[in-house]
């Protein structure tokens, strides 16, 4: 609680000034520094004091008698006496300095101890006066101090409502009570704000605040306990948190865990004064967001919570129409809580990937050799999840895609050349196919007009002109169309769209399809 500085100090006139006006007060009524006594005690801890300081009041104009008693008696009744002779002094003697939780604290040394000398030349602050009774309350006693009133509950603790009422009162929260309950106002089951009670469990009181609420320079405990004095006043405390949320999700019941306990460092830092009411609903909140990852069953996002309501969690992304399927399967059979800070699918996947990527892949693209090669894009580090998922999505259409065309046995060299480029664009896209076409090294005028034909359907022809002959030029032109419905044609129609193609294009050949049928 305090600790002295070497050296004494001499007084300065305000400090002459206050501590002088403190012992006339005193020799006003020396017995003031007796509590009231609320308790129901046999015999009264503070008798044999009551009596010497009695005595001292019937001589308070004896400084001779105020000399002795100053040496001799209890501790509260040698520093009520060495108090009084302030008032006879033309000038102080030098001060020591004690350094205490309320700051430094200058006071006029005697024969009692030194607390009992703080707390009475400091009997006019509530809080300071209390060490004149440190002694008392290490045996079991509750004293309370408040205004100019200092009472002793005994050693069956039972606040005074008017101390209670006092310490409220000077809160800088605004508090409503409901049966017993003092409340800031977002505390109730609907809220979604995290909160802390503190539980005075004599008093019959429970104090709630919610985080929106919480000051940085407020500690409830503190505050309330500020002019208490017991052996340990944290042990007629106990101290909770709930933990909540925004509610986001359709349950028959609330899976979010409110039950979550405060750590033992928190509380204890919070008893102690070291960290302030916002400060500990902080710690609070995100020690309780790291409990809820351990659970089942549960989704989180920022401060919603969603419960098991797997639908409304996932409604909440910003997901493309390929990839709700193959999530949410693999979200469903997730074991672990999913609490994210935001709506990003890219969380999410971070969040499952390790478990559940190669699922998830291969969800997409069913085929297990793809599956391994794509995850692995993943563990190289070369992409994220997904990247690898939207990779995975166009391989896969791209197979589907292939998969619509038909089997040939026989494909004449125009055919395959008109087949190859019309594969390159179901698989690659347009850029790709005149990529493909811009690398071609022939000198056959009808493959050259075919790939002029492929030029001009693709939007490209008029840039590339230059590269064809007239003739070659001419035939592309014409066959435009021709390579159009090539590209949209799927099945059977791709494989007569292909002979027709081969047609215009002034060759005779025939395609022969794998079941060896002949196109005409």
């Amino acid at each position: 609680m305090f600790r002295f500085r070497k050296g004494p100090k001499h007084a300065s006139k305000v400090q002459e000034a206050r501590l002088i006006k403190t012992a006339k007060l005193l020799a006003d009524d020396p017995l003031r520094v007796i509590p009231e006594c609320k308790g129901n005690c046999f015999l009264c801890k503070f008798g044999k004091s009551k009596k010497l300081i009695e005595k001292i009041a019937t001589k308070k104009d004896d400084k001779k008698f105020l000399t002795k008693a100053s040496k001799r008696g209890t501790d509260l009744s040698k520093a009520v006496a060495r108090t009084m002779l302030l008032a006879y002094e033309d000038k102080l003697p030098v001060l020591a300095t004690a350094k205490t939780s309320q700051g430094d604290i200058n006071y006029v040394k005697g024969s009692a101890k030194e607390k009992y000398m703080m707390g009475i030349q400091y009997f006019h602050d509530p809080t300071i006066r209390l060490f004149a009774y440190y002694n008392e309350a290490k045996k079991g006693y509750f004293l309370y101090s408040w205004g100019n009133k200092i009472v002793c509950a005994g050693k069956e603790d039972n606040p005074p409502k008017e101390y209670f009422n006092s310490r409220m009162s000077s809160l800088s929260y605004n508090f409503k009570k409901i049966d017993g309950i003092y409340s800031c106002g977002h505390t109730s089951s609907r809220s979604s704000h995290t909160h802390i009670s503190l539980m005075w469990k004599n008093a019959g009181a429970t104090i709630k605040l919610c985080s929106k609420c919480a000051k940085s320079n407020v500690n409830l405990f503190v505050h309330i306990t500020e002019g208490m004095l017991s052996k340990d006043n944290t042990e007629q405390f106990s101290l909770e948190a709930k933990y909540r949320l925004k509610c986001g999700g359709e349950c028959d019941r609330c899976a979010l865990d409110s039950s979550i306990i405060i750590p033992s460092d928190s509380s204890e830092g919070y008893y102690e004064g070291k960290i302030s009411d916002r400060e500990l609903i902080k710690k609070y909140d995100r020690h309780a967001r790291r409990q809820l990852k351990k659970k089942t069953d549960l989704y989180v996002i920022g401060r919603t919570c969603y419960g098991k309501d797997i639908n409304a969690f996932f409604e909440a992304f910003d997901y493309e129409d390929w990839e709700k399927v193959p999530l949410k399967k693999a979200i469903n059979k997730t074991s672990v809580a999913l609490v994210l800070e935001q709506a990003s699918i890219n969380e999410l996947l971070n969040k499952i990937w390790e478990t559940k990527g190669k699922e998830i892949i291969h969800t997409i693209v069913e085929d297990k050799d793809m599956t391994e090669e794509l995850y692995a894009m993943v563990e190289d580090n070369k992409v994220v999840p997904r990247e690898v998922l939207r990779e995975a999505y166009k391989s896969k259409e791209t197979m589907d895609r292939l998969n619509t065309l038909p089997d040939f046995s026989r494909l004449p060299p125009e055919a395959r050349f008109a087949h190859n480029l019309a594969v390159a664009y179901k698989t690659d896209g347009a850029t790709e196919t005149v990529n493909h076409i811009d690398n071609l090294d022939t000198a056959d005028t009808r493959l050259k007009a075919l790939a002029f034909g492929f030029l001009v359907a693709l939007g490209k022809g008029d840039s590339r002109r230059w590269r064809y002959n007239t003739s070659e030029v001419d035939v592309g032109e014409f066959l435009k169309d021709y390579v159009l419905k090539l590209l949209d044609a799927e099945g059977d129609d791709y494989a007569e769209a292909l002979q027709e193609l081969l047609k215009m294009s002034g060759s005779t050949a025939k395609i022969v399809l794998k079941d060896g049928t002949e196109l005409r």
